[in-house]
């Protein structure tokens, strides 16, 4: 048996009335649209619409040299708001060792500090074994993203003798202070 479904006119009849009426709608919601859109751009334009077209344009010019100058300083001046500093107070600061070995007649040590970006830094590079101290100093340089020790060397004579010895870089400036952790550095 199969089943026939038969179409109700009155319901067809309601559908289209329906459809025409929002096609008819949206028609003339359009045009309003753009005549007063077309209406108002031949008026002159209001402060509220002056203050939002200024606060959604780009500025592709680039960075000010005021801009420029401002973020120079602070990355001079990361430490705090930029107000002068006290210099009888010192912040503590880390040290890494990148390198330590022996290059020709001189053991090397190449350091930084991740967290500090400033050129008025010393590197000393302190080794120790059995109560005996031999160091080495450098001074710091500013990267792109920290402060670099310039390489140290100290010449291999001035260990009085050969072995394991211990190794610490201290970082000072007149605003931080740190120091490495102790590394074995054989000579």
């Amino acid at each position: 048996m199969q089943y026939q479904k038969k179409s109700n006119p009155k319901v067809k009849r309601t559908v289209m009335v329906v459809a025409g009426t929002v096609i008819l709608i949206g028609i003339a919601a359009l045009i309003y649209f753009f005549l007063l859109r077309g209406h108002s751009s031949s008026q002159s334009t209001t402060d509220a619409d002056t203050t939002i077209r200024s606060t959604n344009d780009v500025d592709y010019s680039g960075p000010s040299t005021e801009d420029i100058t401002n973020s120079q300083n602070a990355k001079k001046n990361s430490e705090g708001d930029g107000s002068t500093t006290d210099t009888t107070k010192t912040s503590a600061v880390e040290v890494g060792v990148t390198f330590a070995d022996i290059t020709g007649s001189n053991l090397e040590v190449r350091a930084f500090t991740p967290s500090v970006i400033e050129g008025t830094g010393t590197c000393t590079a302190v080794l120790t074994k059995d109560g005996k101290t031999v160091k080495g100093s450098s001074m710091a340089f500013v990267d792109a993203s920290s402060s670099v020790c310039k390489p140290t060397y100290i010449a291999l004579s001035q260990f009085p003798s050969k072995g394991v010895w211990s190794l610490v870089v201290e970082y000072s400036s007149p605003t931080h202070k740190g120091a490495s952790d102790s590394l074995e550095v054989t000579i």
